[in-house]
Order: structure tokens, then sequence, then C-alpha cells
């Protein structure tokens, strides 16, 4: 089997952040009532199941799944197949927390999605680009579940 090996992986995530900014992909920024972002995640995963919906989140709240213990920010981020009809079915208010709705630029977006738990989260690869491609708020984010991915392939190797 061949491998390739990516050099200057910050050179690419650069080149990414520049062609793909996270911001681009909003279709929807709202405020819920809900003030943590444990009962959001919660809601929006019993949102989208009623209304038959896929969806997965990326960006920090994808990370609170991966690296657990990381400071995050009062922002979820959720790629979605449907994002007017998630965005509709919420109930707006004012919390502390905003939910951005992105619509996916690639369907293996949510095709490669994972379950942790009850909820559905991006491919750990994806979050890395995607907190990345936030800008300075995810970079330092983005390299640390990175170095944690590359520290667990060296371990399996």
């Amino acid at each position: 089997m061949r491998r390739i090996e990516l050099e200057d992986p910050y050179s690419l995530l650069d080149l990414l952040f520049w062609q793909r900014p996270l911001q681009h992909l909003i279709e929807h920024s709202i405020r819920l009532e809900l003030t943590n972002i444990e009962s959001i995640e919660k809601e929006l995963y019993k949102v989208c199941w009623k209304a038959g919906v896929k969806y997965a989140l990326t960006a920090f709240s994808g990370l609170m799944h991966y690296l657990p213990y990381y400071l995050t920010f009062p922002v979820v981020h959720i790629y979605t197949d449907d994002p007017d009809k998630l965005s509709k079915m919420l109930q707006r208010g004012r919390g502390p927390i905003t939910l951005e709705v992105l619509r996916p630029d690639f369907n293996w977006i949510l095709e490669d999605s994972v379950k942790v738990g009850e909820l559905s989260v991006v491919d750990e690869v994806q979050v890395v680009i995607d907190l990345f491609c936030l800008g300075s708020a995810g970079r330092d984010a983005a390299t640390q579940l990175y170095e944690r991915i590359g520290n667990e392939q060296n371990r399996t190797q």
C-alpha cells in the first residue's frame, strides 16, 4: 500500500484558511434561550432527529468531544444538510451562546461524521481543518488536536 506523507501540514492548513474561511459556510447565526453548550447539543440532536435532518458538530463543538478539557468559546458550529429547515425549527432566545449553522461544502463532511454518544461529530481531521479555518481563535486548538492525532498514529505504527 502506498503512503503519502505531508511535510508541512501547517502551510496546507494556512492555504485552506485563505481558500475556505468557515465564515463563508454560515447559513444562519442563531441565539437560543439555552445557557450551556451541552443543552444546546442535546436540543440539536432532538430537533434534527425529529426532522430527519443530517447534522454534525464541528469546530470548538467537535473539539470538546475529542479533547474534552480544552477551553472553548460560547459558539456551537453545526453542519447540516438542510440549514433552512433546522433554522426554522429552533426556538430563538437571548441566551449567551450563538449557534452557527453551516452548509457543508463537500458531501463527505456529513458522510464521514462519527457518533460520539448520541451526538454526531465530524471526523477529527475535519475538526482540525474547521478550527484552523476559523482564524486566530481556532489555530491553537487545531494545532493541539492535530498533534494529538499525530501522536496516536505514531503509537499505533
